[in-house]
């Protein structure tokens, strides 16, 4: 998946023909190191849908207001994940919070609740999204960083990733801090002949998610054409994320026969859509992991140890009155 894809896909250029078939999910081309960021706002696109079929309206409406606010003034927030911690941030810091949180469900599911907070004047949500950024960029390891310069862009990619920059909602966000981190570094890069568009007739099976924000379904189509043989299977529904390969019990099915050498067509199929978090306790529920059932299970547990309490402290007062009556204590 992801990146893997992309060494997959290196492996099939240099030692195709020792490889007799292979699965690429998420996939990332030989080109697509820098993210499209238009892709982001497809996306965007695609969960407002989603998010409006569970009561938030206007889900990109919403991030385009968030932003220009910010733009004109930056905003405050105690992130509830980091303990309280108040965070003071920007219109930029909010475009890498937003598009980071679009790659994954887990994310996906938080977004209409923060970005309708920060609509209305409360940015603690977004602040606790925008430390987790800011943590996750605080550092880079020497290997990754060496990886994606070594993967490196074409000129062409380059042009194209910085023409979108200049469309998209995001700006530069998707790619940040590449290409400009690697400029000047010293590092290996691969060259264009490692990012080529790829020739193979070795049997892929390409699986992509709607709702992938980090390697859409245009990722797997551009490649297509030049397998020879190749099935692509289109997941809707399905993030950068577990359910994009688990989702759905057919895909399983699907893999197994195209790996035992069954012919495996174009198809379409779909896991159940992300369910957006409707308030603060709704989001720490599925932070933890509890399930809608497992909290009415809790809650009638709850009223039954309630009713068993009153009827025990009844039958107490009851007798103590009796006990009362007996003894003649008033």
């Amino acid at each position: 998946m992801s990146y893997g894809t992309h060494l997959a896909l290196a492996s099939l250029r240099l030692h195709g023909a020792g490889i007799d078939r292979v699965v690429l999910i998420g996939v990332e081309g030989p080109d697509d190191t820098l993210k499209l960021p238009l892709a982001a706002d497809t996306v965007l696109a695609d969960l407002a849908l989603v998010a409006r079929e569970q009561g938030f309206e206007d889900l990109t409406g919403m991030t385009r207001r968030v932003l220009a606010k910010l733009r004109q003034e930056p905003a405050r927030g105690r992130s509830l994940m980091h303990r309280g911690r108040e965070v003071t941030f920007g219109v930029y810091d909010a475009q890498l919070a937003i598009a980071a949180a679009l790659g994954r469900r887990s994310t996906q599911q938080m977004l209409p609740l923060v970005l309708r907070d920060a609509e209305a004047g409360d940015y603690d949500l977004l602040a606790s999204l925008v430390l987790a950024v800011r943590e996750q960029l605080g550092e880079f390891r020497a290997m990754p960083l060496a990886m994606d310069v070594a993967s490196g862009q074409s000129p062409h990619r380059r042009a194209m990733v910085e023409a979108q920059a200049k469309d998209s909602l995001f700006g530069d966000a998707m790619n940040f801090p590449f290409p400009m981190i690697g400029d000047g570094l010293g590092l290996v890069d691969l060259g264009e002949a490692f990012r080529a568009p790829l020739q193979s007739d070795v049997p892929a099976l390409f699986v992509s998610g709607t709702l992938d924000g980090r390697t859409p379904p245009a990722n797997a189509e551009a490649l297509l054409p030049g397998f020879s043989d190749a099935a692509h299977l289109l997941v809707r529904g399905a993030s950068h994320d577990d359910e994009l390969w688990l989702g759905n019990p057919e895909m399983a099915a699907q893999i197994a026969d195209f790996l035992v050498g069954r012919r495996v067509s174009d198809a379409e199929l779909k896991v159940h859509p992300p369910a957006m978090a409707q308030g603060k306790l709704g989001l720490l529920m599925q932070t933890m992991g509890i399930g809608r059932g497992a909290v009415w299970v809790g809650l009638g547990t709850l009223a039954t140890l309630l009713v068993v309490a009153l009827a025990i402290l009844r039958r107490w007062r009851h007798g103590a009155r009796i006990r009362n009556d007996v003894s003649g204590t008033p």
